[in-house]
């Protein structure tokens, strides 16, 4: 079971609109611990011999561990599949809902940085990671786009909004393209007229309504 984890329950109190709209906005993010993506390996068919095992973890290149403790109490321990700060995380869903997967995109998260955000590709089986990240600029979460013809996992792309901190410079928000494989930058679309976007959280791709659209 793979999963976003917090050290404690700040993150609770951070995202109250009196802090989301205050000038320490980013000091308060800044001064939490930052999120990490987790796997637990949970075991379905446990014995009363398990009980003599230090590890009943059994999962090839896993770290994590499970003990038993007591009859029908076993206790977890996780491993971190990235060394990023990890949250808004994503995979193909489309191909591997509920099936083992390679990659996770996520929204980066580094507090001891000059760049806050950045947008991450994890591959949670080698436990490497990939990053997009530029100055000045706060990715929302990243949104996978998958090739219609692709044959691997990661044949697609990374869509992302991006707001930046010099809006009065002409720096202006973009929509941001990358490639899924390497995440290098493929394109972008920069929208002079506004400022910000509005944070989107758990967004999708719908392929079939753009479909719809363009044969009306």
């Amino acid at each position: 079971m793979d999963l976003v984890a917090y050290s404690n329950g700040e993150l609770l109190e951070n995202v109250y609109l009196k802090n989301y709209t205050s000038e320490q906005c980013e000091n308060i993010a800044r001064a939490m611990k930052p999120p990490q993506a987790r796997r637990y390996v949970l075991p379905l068919n446990v014995s009363a011999e398990n009980i003599k095992e230090d590890n009943i973890v059994k999962l090839p290149k896993s770290n994590a561990s499970a003990k038993v403790v007591a009859k029908y109490l076993v206790h977890c321990e996780h491993e971190a599949i990235c060394d990023e700060g990890f949250e808004m995380p994503q995979i193909n869903y489309a191909k591997y809902n509920s099936k083992p997967y390679h990659y996770a995109y996520g929204l980066g998260v580094n507090n001891t940085e000059k760049n806050l955000f950045s947008l991450v590709k994890a591959d949670v089986q080698e436990r490497t990671h990939l990053k997009w990240e530029e100055d000045g600029c706060y990715p929302s979460e990243p949104v996978f786009v998958g090739n219609p013809d692709r044959t691997t996992e990661d044949d697609g792309v990374i869509i992302s909004a991006i707001n930046t901190v010099e809006f009065d410079k002409g720096r202006h928000a973009f929509l941001l393209i990358l490639d899924a494989r390497t995440m290098s930058e493929i394109a972008r679309a920069e929208f002079p007229d506004v400022e910000r976007f509005p944070r989107d959280l758990h967004g999708l791709f719908r392929a079939d309504e753009i479909y719809a659209t363009s044969n009306k």
